[in-house]
């Protein structure tokens, strides 16, 4: 069972790192994260998240902590 973290307001698991990037028109909101499983990063969302999916985050750190993001090859010799 995937844990639940609060992201934006909701509870949600980790299955929203799978989700693809929802771009949806939306004025007057603060940029935000999401990760891009295509190239495995959290990236800089300017849409907005008024209509966009649980993929989204307010900061790229907690993108790339929930989304377990590997920074650079040192981390990834830690992780095996």
């Amino acid at each position: 069972m995937d844990p639940s973290h609060l992201v934006l307001g909701h509870h949600v698991t980790s299955a929203v790192c799978r989700l693809p990037m929802a771009p949806q028109p939306c004025t007057g909101q603060p940029p935000i994260w999401a990760f891009d499983a295509t190239v495995g990063l959290c990236v800089p969302y300017k849409q907005g998240f008024c209509q966009a999916n649980a993929n989204k985050f307010y900061t790229k750190a907690e993108c790339e902590e929930y989304c377990r993001v590997v920074k650079d090859d040192a981390e990834l010799l830690k992780a095996n």
